[in-house]
């Protein structure tokens, strides 16, 4: 048997209910079997409570498996990298990280927009911002964030009203209908509080913007939320 099996035969031995040193303590043991088990290396870095650590443990594994980097699971901890950049707010690094993983992987290109969009909007690299027509709220949002950076308040006010049309719990958290802690199972509300926190960073570079939005949201869906009511 190969180490690498040997490694995922380590890893299937963990339980949902193992404590975290627990599952550290095995998931450890399968990567110190085989470094090219990155999945182990992923589930250190989710048990470690140390963001410098976690960062640490990630960029570790991405330099000694240079050699992995057509497999999906190399692709998932370049995400995991950027990813954790981005929660500590080093956007610079975070932004080379997703750019990376753009070239690497066109299956999840498309999704690393989500912090791609924001990341150009924070640093204000106005030429990387692509104009974007969908409904993909995950990329909407942060595209008219970055418009509203850039002091294109029609837009803003469009893409705004647009976003609350598909999604109205943007409306009902921005402008405090909804509580952020709400345990509402809506899987709308859900995906609006996901967007927030992403975009929180976003925001808070933004000053004006909630105040902007929930004064120009459409008159008609105030309406139509009141009768909800």
């Amino acid at each position: 048997m190969k180490d690498l099996d040997k490694a995922y035969n380590i890893l299937d031995t963990i339980h949902e209910n193992d404590d975290r040193l627990s599952i550290y303590a095995k998931a450890k043991a399968a990567y110190d079997l085989c470094n090219d088990c990155l999945e182990a290396v992923m589930i250190m870095a989710k048990c470690e409570e140390e963001a410098d650590i976690r960062i640490g443990l990630l960029e570790g594994a991405l330099a000694k498996a240079i050699n992995l980097q057509n497999q999906g699971n190399y692709h998932r901890l370049v995400f995991e990298t950027a990813k954790a950049h981005y929660d500590l707010g080093q956007n610079r690094k975070a932004l080379n990280y997703f750019l990376l993983l753009q070239n690497l992987d066109v299956t999840n290109a498309y999704h690393s927009l989500y912090y791609l969009m924001p990341l150009w909007a924070i640093l204000e690299e106005k030429e990387a911002l692509k104009d974007y027509s969908g409904e993909d709220i995950k990329i909407l949002f942060p595209y008219m964030l970055a418009l509203y950076k850039n002091g294109d308040f029609n837009k803003t006010r469009e893409i705004f009203n647009k976003i609350i049309k598909i999604n109205h719990y943007f409306w009902d958290v921005l402008s405090g209908k909804s509580d952020e802690d709400d345990e509402n199972d809506d899987p709308l509300l859900r995906l609006a509080l996901q967007v927030l926190r992403i975009n929180s960073g976003l925001i808070n570079s933004c000053p004006g913007f909630v105040a902007f939005v929930v004064k120009h949201a459409d008159i008609c869906y105030n309406e139509q939320a009141d009768e909800k009511d």
